[in-house]
């Protein structure tokens, strides 16, 4: 309450003047001082400081209001802000087509749109500098099986990836490009990685010599711990301030966590990472190498941009809080399917440009 002037006023004006603001308004001083008097129950209570109002009540906007409410409202109206700036609509454009044929790559599905431009949570970033990318590799033994030409998937992956000209030293100038190759072991070292390259501009010599020197393990069977390598690419990309992805390339489910190991149930987890990296602003694009299943491969492309995964019963896989969300009906994100070096580049070639459009 802001207090009145009573220098020249006669004792029954002074006393006028005081009875007039306290039936008006409430008293609105310290409690706790001398002579304080409570405000009225609903009563709007004026004020110029703290000490104008009770003592478990705040000074704000000039009026005293119950000490913490403001903050509350401020968090509120900061969480409303934040949900509004977040929201982004599906569009339902239908399937599309890779190059199908020889290539053998094929997209299924039809994206969702991203978000409003400058929102970071869920949309794969924003506009604030070029996209950053990681390609995600997956280095099991079982990348060692031939296609009918002869070429071993793990070849032909390279050789998508390397290629003079291909999707990958086409898009190095526009997008900040960085590898991460992972496999793990029972037993020993899960998840293994490599050294990786992080993500920057004009990186297509360093992405291109690291890939080539990729080598398979040399035991009989590695494993697959794809939720570790989510969590590590999305971290790879935390400083990166444009759009943000992961290219997961794979030749097989995931059925492995580095706690759990060959056990169907654990395709939860690759989806549960990717839905964590998408809540952090990184999207996940899924290319199968051969023949993954295609429910798993769209499962992982639901989670990687925001869609919804479709309920699934594989059994039991991991922490019961850290389990995918799900839903009756699942998304149709795009995923990409090839089987050989052709159709593994012409697919790189539509991620890129997904990622440019998302």
């Amino acid at each position: 309450m802001k207090f009145l002037s009573t220098v020249g006023l006669g004792r029954a004006a002074v006393w006028s003047v005081w009875l007039t603001v306290l039936l008006g308004l409430g008293a609105c001083d310290d409690a706790s001082s001398s002579g304080a008097a409570a405000c009225d129950p609903g009563a709007v209570c004026q004020c110029t400081k703290k000490s104008d109002c009770l003592a478990t009540d705040d000074c704000v906007n000039n009026q005293c209001v119950p000490a913490g409410q403001a903050a509350q409202n401020t968090a509120a109206n900061s969480t409303n802000a934040a949900s509004t700036s977040n929201s982004g609509s599906t569009s339902t454009s239908g399937s599309t087509t890779g190059a199908g044929g020889d290539a053998g790559a094929t997209s299924t599905g039809s994206a969702g749109a991203a978000g409003e431009s400058g929102s970071t949570g869920g949309t794969g970033g924003n506009d604030a500098g070029p996209p950053a990318v990681v390609i995600v590799l997956d280095r099991s033994t079982s990348a060692d099986q031939e296609f009918d030409d002869g070429a071993s998937r793990w070849e032909a992956i390279v050789a998508a990836l390397t290629e003079e000209d291909g999707p990958v030293e086409e898009n190095a100038a526009s997008a900040a490009l960085g590898v991460l190759d992972y496999t793990g072991f029972q037993g020993g070292t899960c998840p293994e990685f490599g050294d990786g390259i992080d993500p920057q501009l004009d990186n297509y010599d360093a992405v291109s010599e690291y890939i080539t020197g990729i080598s398979l393990p040399e035991e009989e069977k590695s494993e697959t711990p794809t939720r570790e390598a989510i969590e590590r690419g999305a971290n790879m990309l935390s400083g990166s301030s444009g759009r943000r992805a992961l290219i997961l390339i794979t030749d097989s489910v995931t059925d492995d966590t580095c706690m759990t190991f060959d056990n169907q149930g654990c395709v939860s987890q690759a989806y549960y990472a990717a839905q964590q990296a998408y809540a952090a602003g990184v999207r996940t694009y899924i290319l199968g190498v051969s023949d993954v299943p295609d429910d798993y491969l769209q499962g992982v492309a639901n989670a990687g941009t925001g869609q919804a995964v479709q309920d699934f019963n594989a059994g039991s896989c991991g922490p019961p809080n850290q389990q995918p969300e799900t839903s009756e009906q699942g998304g149709s994100a795009p995923f990409w399917e090839a089987t050989d070096t052709s159709g593994i580049s012409s697919s790189l070639s539509e991620i890129f440009q997904a990622i440019g459009a998302d």
